[in-house]
């Protein structure tokens, strides 16, 4: 027999962990850990207000650095603030398990611990998962392969569609859909150049821009089997080997710190900010990259003689590098870390699917990422929180008891343990959702050929490809 909920919500033992936020501790826990992208690279935006299905937001630019020598006497010339808008689309994240109400308020306090343990992490997993690829779709934007052989054809198959769907119109500063009144310049292969007028992914919704799909040629080319396609605005992926597209990599092409230098230099060139507080950009690695990164010649050069007495061999933990705090993370995409074994999937739906996350060959292609400040922004649904001193703030996990049941919310995720609805009033449903607007605001009009149509987009995140034994 179970226990009722009029009991349970009156009992004494339940009131307790609700108000002392046991219940939130519980969920909080194991949800914080997973949120390792969210927290680092999401700046938190404009609240999204009313229930608009999309909305505009700006910001300001990069301001670009002068280096010359001022003559005595000049005044300065005033710097143009650029001002960045973008597109943020209002999403809702939910999943939820249900929970047997057992016969004593002890067993009951339990069932619960365990269950929010368990919503806790999986609900982390899946909000660090949205951002995780909202980074790599900028980092890989405007570049892609295609899937099919073709012989004087305008409808070029592709693996993915980001970055090949928008382009800059004469004498505008905004981006807007392709069409025949606003083309893209592409190139394909190593010399055939086009231009794109529309773009159709295969899946709809959303989410499909990040998937397969169709990019429509003004005028029919001829290319083979993947044949990379990159846009002129494309954001720069680095390879190991040098070689111009994944299919070029070895697995003897591993991850260098000469790479990593040349990347942080571009960015720091490009006035992208730091994401840390210590002044280093975020790089995260799986651990294939890790183990890859500890076998570059240079790595070892200045590890040499320490051996198991160094943290990075012994435990694989290598903090700092060229001006970067790496983390390892088994959420870098792979095709453990994608649903599907890494083919492309509306439910994670990672940029590029099987054909970025897959081998190449016998290859292995590992992608770690470097990013800067702010590269996505997060506008939430609900209001702001205030902090005991009376300001806004972050709350910590908060949890009470309401006519609809209980609710917890911790870091803008909200979770409702709602009574039995079931005829015998014996299984309760605990259900978490977050409900936001994520933007990846561009960096177009600082940095390289800014302001013009062939200027990177997407300046924060910067992508590694490398080769890993499979």
């Amino acid at each position: 027999m179970a226990v009722p909920w009029t009991v349970l919500s009156q009992t004494q033992a339940i009131r307790d962990v609700v108000n002392e936020n046991l219940l939130a501790a519980a969920f909080f826990r194991p949800l914080q850990p997973n949120l390792i992208f969210r927290e680092i690279l999401c700046g938190q935006g404009d609240q999204w207000i009313g229930n608009a299905d999309s909305m505009k937001f700006t910001r300001d630019g990069l301001l670009a650095k002068r280096g010359r020598r001022r003559q005595p006497g000049l005044d300065p010339t005033p710097q143009i603030l650029s001002r960045e808008q973008w597109t943020a689309v209002l999403a809702s994240f939910n999943d939820t398990i249900d929970c047997f109400m057992p016969d004593t308020i002890l067993s009951v306090i339990n069932e619960w611990l365990s269950r929010l343990a368990a919503l806790g992490s999986q609900s982390g997993r899946t909000m660090d998962s949205v951002v995780r690829d909202l980074a790599y779709a900028a980092g890989m934007a405007g570049n892609s392969y295609a899937t099919a052989l073709g012989v004087a054809s305008v409808a070029f198959p592709v693996q993915c569609c980001y970055g090949f769907h928008e382009a800059v119109a004469t004498g505008e500063s905004s981006l807007s859909d392709v069409s025949a009144a606003n083309t893209l310049a592409v190139t394909i292969g190593t010399s055939t150049t086009a231009s794109v007028v529309a773009c159709t992914p295969t899946n709809s919704g959303p989410e499909g821009i990040y998937g397969p799909g169709v990019l429509t040629l003004a005028v029919a080319k001829s290319w083979s089997e993947y044949d990379r396609i990159i846009s002129g605005s494309r954001s720069p992926i680095y390879r190991s080997g040098g070689g111009t597209s994944m299919h070029n990599i070895t697995q003897n092409d591993g991850l260098l710190v000469s790479t990593i230098r040349q990347v942080v230099a571009h960015m720091r060139n490009n006035s992208v900010p730091a994401a840390l507080p210590n002044g280093d950009y975020a790089m995260f690695c799986s651990p294939n990259s890790i183990a890859s990164l500890l076998s570059d010649p240079d790595w070892k050069q200045q590890h040499g003689g320490l051996g198991d007495s160094d943290d990075a061999f012994a435990g694989m933990a290598v903090g700092r590098v060229a001006g970067c705090t790496v983390y390892e993370t088994s959420t870098c995409p792979g095709q453990e870390s994608i649903d599907g074994g890494g083919s492309f999937s509306i439910d994670d739906p990672f940029p590029g699917g099987s054909g970025m996350a897959e081998k190449s060959g016998s290859v292995r292609i590992e992608r770690p990422i470097i990013c800067g400040a702010d590269g996505i922004v997060e506008h939430r649904l609900q209001s702001t929180p205030v902090s005991e001193a009376g300001l806004p703030g972050t709350l910590k996990a908060m949890s009470s008891i309401t006519a609809d049941g209980i609710q917890i919310n911790v870091n803008g995720i909200d979770l409702l343990l709602r009574p039995p609805m079931d005829r015998l009033g014996e299984v309760a449903a605990m259900t978490w959702k977050c409900k936001a607007g994520y933007g990846i605001p561009t960096d177009r009009l600082t940095g390289a050929n800014a302001g013009t149509s062939t200027a990177e987009r997407y300046k924060r995140f910067r992508i590694f490809e490398h080769g890993y034994p499979g």
